[in-house]
Protein backbone atom coordinates (compact mmCIF):
# COMPACT_ATOMS: atom_id res chain seq x y z
CA UNK A 1 0.00 0.00 0.00
CA UNK A 2 1.36 3.58 -0.96
CA UNK A 3 1.26 6.26 1.86
CA UNK A 4 0.66 9.59 0.05
CA UNK A 5 2.77 12.41 1.03
CA UNK A 6 1.03 15.85 2.08
CA UNK A 7 1.83 17.69 -1.27
CA UNK A 8 -0.02 15.11 -2.61
CA UNK A 9 -3.03 15.16 -0.20
CA UNK A 10 -3.02 18.90 -0.36
CA UNK A 11 -3.66 18.90 -4.47
CA UNK A 12 -6.38 16.21 -4.00
CA UNK A 13 -7.80 18.84 -1.41
CA UNK A 14 -7.45 21.64 -3.12
CA UNK A 15 -9.30 19.51 -6.43
CA UNK A 16 -11.96 18.29 -4.01
CA UNK A 17 -12.92 22.22 -2.89
CA UNK A 18 -12.57 22.76 -6.77
CA UNK A 19 -15.33 20.07 -7.44
CA UNK A 20 -17.48 20.95 -4.71
CA UNK A 21 -17.65 24.78 -5.73
CA UNK A 22 -18.41 23.65 -9.29
CA UNK A 23 -21.05 21.25 -7.81
CA UNK A 24 -22.60 24.07 -5.79
CA UNK A 25 -22.67 26.17 -9.26
CA UNK A 26 -24.30 23.24 -11.03
CA UNK A 27 -26.92 22.64 -8.31
CA UNK A 28 -27.78 26.40 -8.44
CA UNK A 29 -28.05 26.42 -11.68
CA UNK A 30 -30.81 23.25 -11.86
CA UNK A 31 -32.79 25.03 -8.91
CA UNK A 32 -33.30 28.28 -11.35
CA UNK A 33 -33.89 25.89 -14.24
CA UNK A 34 -36.11 23.77 -11.97
CA UNK A 35 -38.15 27.15 -10.95
CA UNK A 36 -38.46 28.38 -14.83
CA UNK A 37 -39.82 24.92 -15.95
CA UNK A 38 -42.48 24.99 -13.36
CA UNK A 39 -43.55 28.55 -13.85
CA UNK A 40 -43.38 27.66 -17.93
CA UNK A 41 -45.82 24.58 -16.83
CA UNK A 42 -48.27 26.68 -14.85
CA UNK A 43 -48.31 29.15 -18.02
CA UNK A 44 -49.24 26.21 -20.41
CA UNK A 45 -51.94 24.83 -17.86
CA UNK A 46 -53.52 28.72 -17.59
CA UNK A 47 -53.19 29.21 -21.43
CA UNK A 48 -55.25 25.51 -22.32
CA UNK A 49 -57.99 26.67 -20.32
CA UNK A 50 -57.92 30.34 -21.82
CA UNK A 51 -60.60 29.84 -24.81
CA UNK A 52 -60.82 32.37 -27.97
CA UNK A 53 -64.21 31.88 -29.58
CA UNK A 54 -64.38 28.11 -28.27
CA UNK A 55 -60.75 27.53 -29.11
CA UNK A 56 -58.15 26.60 -26.54
CA UNK A 57 -54.86 28.54 -27.18
CA UNK A 58 -53.08 25.09 -27.67
CA UNK A 59 -55.27 24.32 -30.80
CA UNK A 60 -54.33 28.13 -31.96
CA UNK A 61 -50.39 27.10 -31.87
CA UNK A 62 -51.01 23.81 -33.77
CA UNK A 63 -52.38 25.77 -36.73
CA UNK A 64 -49.92 27.35 -39.29
CA UNK A 65 -49.20 31.11 -39.23
CA UNK A 66 -51.33 31.69 -42.08
CA UNK A 67 -54.10 29.99 -40.64
CA UNK A 68 -53.69 31.25 -37.70
CA UNK A 69 -53.77 34.83 -38.92
CA UNK A 70 -56.77 34.10 -40.62
CA UNK A 71 -58.68 33.06 -37.55
CA UNK A 72 -57.92 35.70 -35.54
CA UNK A 73 -58.83 37.88 -37.45
CA UNK A 74 -62.38 35.92 -38.01
CA UNK A 75 -62.69 35.59 -34.51
CA UNK A 76 -61.97 39.49 -33.53
CA UNK A 77 -64.73 40.18 -36.54
CA UNK A 78 -67.19 37.44 -35.15
CA UNK A 79 -68.75 36.63 -38.74
CA UNK A 80 -67.45 37.97 -41.47
CA UNK A 81 -66.97 37.38 -45.27
CA UNK A 82 -63.57 36.55 -47.12
CA UNK A 83 -63.25 40.46 -48.14
CA UNK A 84 -64.04 41.21 -44.10
CA UNK A 85 -61.11 38.99 -42.85
CA UNK A 86 -58.73 39.85 -46.32
CA UNK A 87 -59.12 43.74 -45.36
CA UNK A 88 -57.96 42.98 -41.72
CA UNK A 89 -55.55 40.45 -42.60
CA UNK A 90 -53.85 43.10 -45.44
CA UNK A 91 -54.13 39.53 -48.17
CA UNK A 92 -56.20 39.26 -50.68
CA UNK A 93 -60.01 38.07 -50.58
CA UNK A 94 -58.85 35.15 -52.81
CA UNK A 95 -56.37 33.67 -50.55
CA UNK A 96 -58.51 34.66 -47.46
CA UNK A 97 -61.50 32.71 -49.21
CA UNK A 98 -58.93 29.60 -49.17
CA UNK A 99 -57.84 29.95 -45.93
CA UNK A 100 -60.99 30.03 -44.46
CA UNK A 101 -62.07 27.10 -46.48
CA UNK A 102 -59.71 25.20 -45.29
CA UNK A 103 -60.26 26.26 -41.68
CA UNK A 104 -63.73 25.15 -42.05
CA UNK A 105 -62.38 21.64 -44.18
CA UNK A 106 -60.55 21.16 -40.62
CA UNK A 107 -63.68 21.88 -38.25
CA UNK A 108 -62.57 25.30 -37.17
CA UNK A 109 -65.20 27.42 -38.78
CA UNK A 110 -68.17 27.20 -40.58
CA UNK A 111 -69.61 28.61 -43.39
CA UNK A 112 -73.27 29.74 -44.35
CA UNK A 113 -74.90 31.70 -47.56
CA UNK A 114 -76.85 34.46 -47.67
CA UNK A 115 -78.14 35.52 -50.70
CA UNK A 116 -75.17 35.41 -53.17
CA UNK A 117 -72.47 35.98 -50.09
CA UNK A 118 -70.87 33.51 -48.11
CA UNK A 119 -70.33 34.15 -44.21
CA UNK A 120 -67.72 32.57 -41.98
CA UNK A 121 -68.06 32.55 -38.05
CA UNK A 122 -65.77 30.66 -35.70
CA UNK A 123 -67.02 27.35 -34.52
CA UNK A 124 -70.57 25.67 -34.08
Amino acid sequence: MKVLGESSLKEILKTLDELRLQLNILTGLMNEMNKNLNKLVASTRRLRHEEYGGLDVMSLIDLPDHLRKTLLALMKLGEATARDVSRRTGRSRSIESSYLNQLVRLGYVTKVKRSRKTFFKVGE
